[in-house]
């Protein structure tokens, strides 16, 4: 599963595709935004990972990434 920002609509089907097909190898996909949260992020499974992060925080993106650490983690480009 892939959730995008409800701030970010403009994210391209493109880069939606290919996240899910990055999904097949690995375990989270994450598009870091360039405010240190993320404008997209994919999990082939443990969702409880992310459960209880502060989505407004700044730290949001290095709060997750603590989390996800031992997690097979693929990052795209910042979008712009």
């Amino acid at each position: 599963m892939i959730i995008i920002g409800a701030d970010t609509p403009h994210v391209e089907l493109k880069v939606l595709l290919e996240s899910f097909r990055l999904l097949d190898e690995n375990d989270v996909v994450v598009g870091p935004a360039t405010d240190g949260g993320y404008y997209l992020l994919g999990l082939r499974s443990g969702w409880d990972l992310v459960a209880g992060l502060d989505m407004d925080s700044r730290e949001v993106l290095d709060d997750r990434n603590r989390r996800l650490r031992p997690q097979s983690l693929l990052r795209l480009p910042p979008l712009t």
